[in-house]
């Protein structure tokens, strides 16, 4: 009886391990996959990320030249004011020459 309950208790043994060994392999294969997609998603992402990365630098060069732009724009329109006075002011000087030079007789 002795020798009966040992060999079954090493066949119970074996088919356990056997069990173990299985779902450690089949743990490892899903492991394994899991792994390969996390990389596959973190490629994504960095590529994902670089795309982004040139997409916000174009940005900044367009705000960028916006900048230069309406700098441009308000030097300009300074300078516009400025001769719009001058004109106003020598049209006006010329009004009172013709004023003083024609003896106050318009």
């Amino acid at each position: 009886m002795t020798a009966s309950t040992e060999s079954d208790l090493r066949e119970l043994k074996d088919l356990i391990n056997a069990r173990f060994n299985e779902l450690d392999k089949k743990f490892e294969a899903r492991f394994n996959e899991l792994d390969k997609k996390i990389e596959a998603v973190d490629r994504k992402l960095d590529v994902y990320m670089a795309k982004t990365d040139e997409k916000l630098e174009a940005i900044k060069q367009s705000i960028n030249k916006l900048d230069e732009r309406v700098g441009r724009l308000e030097d300009t329109k300074e300078k516009q004011i400025w001769t719009l006075i001058m004109l106003l002011g020598g049209s006006l000087l010329t009004v009172a020459l013709k004023f003083v030079l024609s003896g106050n007789n318009p």
